[in-house]
């Protein structure tokens, strides 16, 4: 149990620096690229020796999913920045964690966690996409009734300069994107992860492979690089690796069972998530934010009932 809050909580970390960003008015690009090669050190750091990157060879099954994940990973990390500054990051953190419904499709249906497949996760299913759209959804008076507010005036600005139709698209990427990280990472840890320190590698390939990317995309761009950006990376990357690293180690508390594992912790997230965004930032949740986000919870629950009826029964 200890692992899994330690892994909700650097979760939601992400979510919140991602925020500040905007506020300190930070290249969102620049930080992500930095914060790689910042997850990079730490995981070296973390295993304590350099040596294992023998142990990273292309014949491995894990290491070539790794590579191609690099790419997925600046993607989604960077469209999930982007939604946290446009929308909300409720909207954001909930895209991403709702999107448990992907891995745990998988987990029931490929991994054969059950073959049961009901009328509840049928209402799941439609439960997902209503909550994402409810939590995309706007206030369009915010500035009218705050305006003595500049923190609150500065988010309507932010929102303003993109449509709904846009707000629910980034949201839906994230969602999809998000999805398939995390059924990645439940089949590799299944399937061919045998030990903590591959564990590390894995995320550490990641990384290295989402740093290139990043590093040639910024030539191409030809920006000034920015030290706040290089800080911003810092203040990223720790918690970046760590969260994936304290996911993998929660899951194998769960036994590998993503039915299970990940509605439990997504929750947790979009939970704890919304609470620090309302306390820190002090985003106001409109009444269809609201509904989407309990929408959400119930989506989790009746996607994964079975499941969890057995764990807690």
């Amino acid at each position: 149990m200890v692992y899994f809050i330690i892994g909700v909580c650097l979760s939601v970390s992400l979510f919140v620096i991602f925020r500040g960003f905007n506020q300190f008015k930070i290249n969102m690009l620049q930080a992500i690229v930095s914060n790689y090669f910042v997850c990079i050190l730490t995981g070296f750091i973390f295993i304590g020796d350099f040596n294992v990157i023998s142990k990273i060879s292309l014949d491995k099954t894990w290491v070539q999913i790794a590579l191609g994940m690099g790419f997925v990973f600046i993607s989604t990390f960077y469209l999930m920045g982007y939604t946290a500054q446009k929308v909300s990051v409720t909207a954001s953190s909930l895209s991403s964690k709702i999107s448990l419904i992907i891995p745990v499709l998988f987990s029931l249906l490929y991994l054969n966690t059950t073959q049961d497949f009901g009328m509840f996760r049928y209402v799941g299913l439609i439960l997902v996409f209503g909550a994402i759209i409810l939590t995309s959804i706007k206030k369009k008076n915010a500035e009218s009734v705050n305006q003595n507010d500049n923190q609150n005036n500065n988010q309507q600005q932010i929102n303003a300069s993109i449509s709904p139709k846009q707000a629910f698209l980034l949201s839906f990427l994230v969602f999809v994107l998000s999805g398939f990280i995390d059924l990645m990472m439940n089949l590799v840890n299944t399937k061919f992860i045998t030990d903590n320190t591959e564990k590390a590698l894995f995320t550490i390939v990641i990384f290295s492979v989402a740093a290139v990317i990043g590093i040639v995309i910024l030539l191409i761009k030809k920006e000034k690089f920015e030290l706040k950006s290089l800080i911003g990376g810092v203040v990223l990357g720790v918690p970046n690796f760590f969260s994936i690293y304290f996911m993998f180690r929660a899951l194998d508390s769960f036994g590998g069972n993503g039915a299970i594992f990940f509605p439990l912790f997504n929750i947790s997230v979009i939970i704890v998530s919304s609470v620090a965004s309302i306390i820190i930032f002090r985003e106001k949740l409109n009444k269809f934010n609201i509904i989407g986000l309990l929408m959400a919870v119930l989506a989790i629950i009746f996607i994964s009932f079975d499941e969890l009826k057995a764990f807690f029964g």
